[in-house]
Order: C-alpha cells, then structure tokens, then sequence
C-alpha cells in the first residue's frame, strides 16, 4: 500500500511535465472552408505555451511558436481562386483540413430579414433543390451566443457545402447574394451567417464605441452586477419560462372543458380567417392562448395513409390535435410539420384543433398559406381560410411571466458573442439587414449605425472594408394620408450611412407585404446586394441603385425634383404614366398626396391642384408606401425621400437617448 502511495505522489509530480495542451483551431477553420482569395489570410489558434507550430500548404511550411497564453498565429500568404487545397496545423498533435477553396468571403449579419431561412420561402424546397448544381459556394452558421466579454470562438459549427439539406436552413437573402455573385464571377463564394431575430443595432456594437455615449456607458456598468455567465443566466431564464408555460396548461379551462375533443361543440366560437397573427386579426390585445377548429375531408385519393399537417409558422408554443387525439407539440417561430396516423382519421369528417400560447410576440399561426396543408406527400389538403378560435387563458390569469435580463436590444452582448470570435477571419465584405427593432429610434441610428460600421472595420484592421445594407422593406398596413412614419425615418437614416466610403445599399421599398414584416421575395433583395457588390466592391459599371434625390426648385406652385439616376433614366410603372406616392406641403407642414408627371431623364414635377407657394415634397414617405411607381429603365425603384429637414416623429430618440 505504501509502495501505490509513492507511485502516485511520483505520477503526480511528473505528469504536469508531460500533459501538452493540443493544438486547436477556432470552429470556423474546418473542412469544405472558403478561405478568401488574393490577401494574406491569417489562421489562429491556441496550443500549450510557447510551443511550436508549422502549417503546411502548397508544399510550403510556415512556423511560429504559440504565446505565454498559448495562442499563435500563421499568415497565409495571397493566394488566387480555386482549389481543393489541404491545410495541415502541427503541434503535439496534427490537424488536417481538407476541401479547402480560396474565392471570396462575405459576412452577412442582421436580424430577422436576414436569418429568414431558405425553407421559409414558397420556393425555397425547389432552390435548395438546386442547390447542389453550385458546390462552390460554401456555408458557415454562426450559433446563437450572447456574452459579457468577448469569445475566442463560437459555440460550434462547420463549413458546409450547399446543397439541397445545408441551404434549407440559411440565411435565404445571403444565400440568393452568393450564388448571384458565384455566377457572375465564377469563383467560389463563402458565407458566413451571424444573425439574430429581432436584435437591435446596439447588441451588435462593441462595448469600447458604445462606452463613448452616456446612455450605454451606464447599461454596460449596469450589467457588472452580475456574477453568473450569459449561459447560465439565458438557461435559468429558459427554465422559468418552461415552468410557465406549463402552468398556462394547468390553468387553461380549455383543457378541463375538453376544447381538444373531437365531438365537441364549438358552433358559438367565433371565426378567424388565417394564416395570420391574432394581433392583426381581432385579438391585439390578447397575451395568453387561443384555441382554433377546423373541419376537413379527406379525399379518396389520400384515405388509407399517414399524413402530414404542416403549419407555416406558429408563435410560439402549440399542441396539435386530430380528432381529439394529440399529434405534436412544438415551441418557437418555426414551421411544423406533424405526422397523423391513419388509425385517427375517419373516412369522412375530421376535427384538427390547435392551441397556440404565446409569450411575448404577435401570437397565432401565420406565414405563407402554401405552407398551411395536409398532405400525403403527393396530394394536399389547403388549411387556409376560417378557423373557428376561443380565447383561452391569459397573461392575467398566470403568475407574473419570467422575464430575462436580456433583450434583442441588450448592447454589445451579440458583438462579443458572435462578432469578436471571427475577427481577424480574412473577409471580402459585409451585408447587413436590420433596423426594424430600431425604427422607434429613428434619429439615434443615424448616429449607432455608422459607428457599428467603422468600429467593425476598425476591429478588422481594415478601414474601408466593403459594407453593404439593405433599407426596410415597405410594412404595415398603407395610412389613409399622410403621416409621420418610423418607417421612414429609419430608411432615411440608413440611407445617410452611404456617406461612409465603400458602403452599398439595396432599396427593398418594393418589396415587402403589409401583414407581414418578413416578405417572401428574399430573391430581389439578394439580387440588388449583388448588384451593389458587383458595383461597390468589384467596381464594374453597371447601374445598382435606383433614382436618389439630388435637388428641388420651386417653379411657380410646382416643385421640380432632380434625380441622380446612374445613367438610368427614370421610368414610371403607370401605363397613362402618372407618378404616384409624392406628397406636398406649404410651410404649415400639413402634406397632402400630391400629382406628378415625368419631365425629363432626370426631373420630375410635383404639384398639387389647388396648393398655392408648395414648400416641401416627400417620396414613399410612409410606413407602407404601397402606390410608389417611380423606377429607372434598369428596374430598380427610386429610394424614397424628402426635401425638407423638419423634424420627425423620432426626433426625440436622439436628444435623450444619446446622454
């Protein structure tokens, strides 16, 4: 016994001389990687201290020795577009990395526009499906992380080729962008997707630039407070929201009445057309449950079969039932699909019933009614249309709900989490998507999304690193006349930011659908960030941007617009060629619709029939500017504006939130 004991002693004397930490790479060096083409490419690492390192590529070796902390680093040099290469990282150990293309290496980011996935989209299956034609663009998603202090890595993920299964679940609009650009180009296109849902500006930002305002420097002191990772913190938070969610169940009469069963009796429940979110059709002012009925047949081509129902998009907690039987459950703003025994269905009349809980968003089912069927895989069963709904139990009944100490507007967590860890990856540019979540503040992002822009190039050593951006989409329902707008203030703001070198924006203006603040068409807009890359980025000579406003004369009581159009000219999509969504105003600020024609290339006049000494005019001024027709011969829609300077219906965001 004595003798072990010694042994031991000895093995733990010596062993510390002997244990070597591995040579390890961040996540983002994996196989299948794009690695970008014609720059020094740097490749990091950690080992054990001061131990030494060689990277080999293309027969050349490379070597260095990692720090007193371990961490090292090896510079690739510049290297042309193509491929596979092999890259091998040794140490105590050895990494191999194989698949490797040099091309160029895009960073898209952003909120909910941005992450909005391929298998979202009416024809997102039959693009994934073709995506295997395109193995030369090359995917890498960023997983969701929020921290205190800057990350060395991200949680975990791989470079993935595209093909039909690993574009289903991307980003659509950076997807559509790279395969745009791989076309035209002809080199390979990696992607790298960092987004989050709902997130404002200020997450994305560093703590350094966002402790030079007042207001954030006293958020960021306000979060020293606390002694528990940003893990455990969201993960005691998920717990509690569990915890009430299941006890929205215990409460719910709906489950005590048997809402669920097939024979029961919902002739007094009133009728909802969906898909739609409640608070957009009836419900606005309901947090808590709602329960939907519908009736469906089976036709004889899909009796005898398992089936499939598939919800488009569900907010946020749903139970699904066929014929008073359960058949899936799910949580969050995601499609379902459920499968439904054939042993539940009946030969004729079938009941589906679905509860859906929400905990702090729209609440409903919603989405694109392609999406909202039965099927057997072949034939399909449409869902859209009336469901029968009965409020089930609400907030008010419910113990307080769990609140996190994180927000999509908590500054700088999302920049530490899911920024910081890529830096110095070697990028070709930046696309961006976001400023709903800060529409309310308007004015302040005039100043929060320039400085985001220069502090990422700052952290990438790169001062005019290419950023590209697209302007809000049009949403909501079109106000019966004029209005202050947000919306507007938002898109002017963003469009301010084109005064930074090297910056591209794509108008979406066009393109978005009044009930729904995520439009379908993600083709156009990855289409118009190409063609802003191709111009900004590539400096071809092509027209990427629709008509800017560039002056105003007044002329008499009509009010002549000047445009920069790129060498486009302007274009009306009006067969009688009438301009519509211009507004007017004398000094009194009151707008109203104005008329307008086309003068020439370059200038169109704005009028109103009985307005005297005009003052100002605006273009797509609004939340939902739905009437603008006003384009250029490449197709692309003049970017809204306005010729006066006064102040807006965020005015006060800046004043007092900037101190």
């Amino acid at each position: 016994m004595k003798h072990r004991i010694i042994q031991l002693i000895c093995l733990l004397i010596v062993c510390p001389f002997y244990l070597k930490a591995e040579v390890t790479l961040p996540h983002f060096f994996s196989d299948n990687m794009v690695l970008q083409r014609n720059v020094e490419v740097p490749v990091w690492g950690k080992a054990d201290r001061r131990e030494n390192i060689t990277l080999t590529f293309q027969g050349q070796e490379y070597t260095t020795q990692a720090d007193k902390e371990g961490k090292w680093k090896i510079k690739l040099p510049a290297t042309p577009a193509g491929g596979p290469h092999r890259l091998t990282i040794t140490g105590e150990n050895i990494i191999r990395l194989e698949n490797i293309l040099f091309g160029d290496v895009y960073l898209a980011s952003g909120q909910s526009n941005m992450v909005w996935e391929m298998y979202n989209l009416p024809e997102g299956l039959e693009t994934a499906g073709s995506a295997d034609e395109h193995p030369e663009i090359r995917l890498f998603l960023v997983e969701n992380k929020r921290a205190f202090s800057p990350q060395e890595d991200v949680p975990a993920g791989a470079w993935q080729i595209a093909d039909s299964s690993s574009v289903l679940d991307f980003s659509a609009i950076a997807y559509y962008f790279g395969r745009y650009l791989q076309q035209e180009l002809d080199v390979p296109i990696g992607l790298i997707g960092s987004y989050w849902g709902g997130t404002a500006v200020e997450a994305w930002m560093s703590s350094e630039v966002l402790d030079s305002i007042p207001k954030y420097k006293s958020m960021l002191n306000a979060m020293e407070r606390y002694t528990q990772s940003a893990d455990e913190l969201e993960q005691m938070y998920s717990t509690n929201l569990e915890r009430w969610v299941e006890q929205s169940e215990k409460e719910d009469r709906g489950f005590s009445e048997g809402w669920y069963r097939e024979r029961f009796d919902d002739q007094n429940w009133e009728s909802m057309q969906l898909p739609a979110p409640w608070k957009f059709a009836g419900l606005a002012d309901h947090d808590g449950a709602v329960w939907f009925r519908k009736t469906f047949f089976v036709p004889k081509a899909m009796s005898n079969k398992d089936l499939y129902i598939h919800l488009p998009r569900v907010n946020e907690h749903d139970i699904v039932w066929v014929n008073g039987q359960e058949v899936g459950r799910g949580k969050g703003n995601l499609h379902r699909v459920y499968q439904i025994p054939r042993s539940l269905l009946n030969a004729r009349e079938n009941v589906i019933t679905v509860r859906v809980f929400e905990t702090g968003y729209q609440g409903g089912i919603w989405g694109h009614e392609e999406d909202f069927h039965i099927t057997d895989r072949r034939h399909k069963i449409a869902l859209r249309g009336d469901w029968k709904y009965r409020k089930g139990v609400s907030w008010d009944e419910l113990p307080v709900r769990p609140n996190t100490v994180f927000s999509g507007s908590t500054p700088m967590m999302l920049y530490n989490g899911m920024i910081a860890p890529l830096i110095p990856f070697a990028l070709k540019g930046i696309i961006w998507y976001q400023g709903e979540r800060n529409a309310s503040r308007a004015y302040e992002y005039r100043t929060l999304f320039p400085m985001m822009i220069k502090d990422w190039r700052k952290r990438w050593q790169q001062e005019e690193l290419p950023f590209l951006y697209v302007q809000l989409a049009n949403y909501k329902q079109p106000a019966k006349k004029p209005e202050p707008s947000e919306w507007a203030e938002l898109r002017e703001a963003q469009q301010m930011a084109l005064s930074l070198p090297n910056t591209g924006m794509a108008t979406a203006i066009d393109l978005g659908e009044a009930e729904n603040i995520h439009p379908a068409n993600k083709k156009d807009v990855g289409r118009r960030l190409a063609l802003a890359a191709r111009a900004v980025i590539y400096d071809e000579d092509i027209v990427h941007q629709g008509p800017v406003f560039d002056s105003m004369h007044i002329v008499g009581n009509q009010i002549a617009i000047t445009f920069k159009t790129h060498g486009s000219p302007l274009k009306v999509d009006d067969q009688y060629g009438y301009v519509r969504g211009f507004t007017i105003a004398r000094e009194d600020r009151e707008f109203v619709r104005a008329k307008a024609y086309i003068l020439n290339d370059s200038t169109v006049m704005v009028y109103h029939d009985t307005m005297i000494n005009p003052a100002a005019a605006r273009y797509g001024w609004a939340d939902n500017p739905e009437d603008i027709n006003l384009y250029n011969e490449a197709g692309l829609p003049a970017l809204p504006f306005r010729t006066d300077d006064w102040p807006g219906k965020t005015y006060e965001s800046a004043s007092y939130s900037l101190k």
